[in-house]
């Protein structure tokens, strides 16, 4: 299943059956997973994906200061440790590793990408044999993209407009 705007939730072990859950590249999608979909405290399916800007929300997961997120790189395996249990689950190809926990508003706990920010500068100023500036050769304008999300699906009740494959 793949998630390609706004949220998708899961409210049912095997809502989605026994394949992954990812996210397409264009970001700003959230996967829901209420604990009805988890085995104890474990989501089954692998999530794949997970851009800036995506989330993975466990609503039955406190968020309290020190809720943390732990990531094998090696296994895939993430555990997100709250103050009474830890969830767990495989996430595959994520787009950075630094996992960082937040609240998701409504009592419980996103697991993001961690916003490390990213400098940039501008190269040195070239000169040319006779001491006059010249131009390196190379363009840089700055563009922006600007998504909006169409809804929420929720899969294991009822569905609302969002678009998976």
């Amino acid at each position: 299943t793949l998630i390609t705007d706004g949220a998708l939730r899961l409210s049912a072990v095997g809502a989605v059956g026994s394949g992954n859950v990812g996210f397409d590249m264009v970001g700003g999608e959230t996967l829901v997973i209420d604990d009805a979909a988890m085995t104890g405290n474990a989501f089954a399916n692998d999530v794949f994906g997970l851009g800036f800007g995506d989330a993975i929300d466990f609503t039955g997961l406190a968020f309290v200061a020190g809720t943390r997120v732990n990531y094998d790189s090696t296994s895939g395996l993430v555990k997100v440790i709250g103050k009474d249990a830890t969830y767990s689950f495989t996430l595959l190809i994520p787009e950075s590793a630094n996992l960082v926990a937040v609240s998701d508003g409504a009592g419980g706990t996103k697991v993001m990408l961690r916003d490390v920010g990213v400098s940039v500068r501008a190269p040195a100023r070239l000169t040319s044999s006779a001491g006059r500036p010249r131009s390196s050769g190379r363009s840089c304008r700055p563009t922006q993209t600007t998504r909006s999300t169409a809804g929420t699906a929720t899969t294991g009740s009822t569905a609302s407009p969002a678009t998976t494959r």
